[in-house]
């Protein structure tokens, strides 16, 4: 794919955000890296994939 990690990744500030990917670009392995910027969220449920994978089907909230 085009895509070997997708990382999502919560900061307070830019700068914190600009920090990071300075670090990240530091390793050899990088050759580049792409950022998407989020700035709302209408629904925010983060555990569910996590939750989807590792339940059976009818223990989901929808299930």
């Amino acid at each position: 794919g085009r895509y070997d990690f997708f990382l999502e990744l919560l900061f307070r500030r830019k700068e914190e955000m600009t920090d990071f990917i300075k670090q990240i670009h530091t390793f050899d392995a990088v050759e580049r890296t792409e950022t998407f910027i989020v700035y709302q969220t209408l629904k925010d449920r983060p555990e569910l994939p996590l939750l989807m994978m590792l339940s059976p089907p009818e223990s989901l909230p929808d299930g």
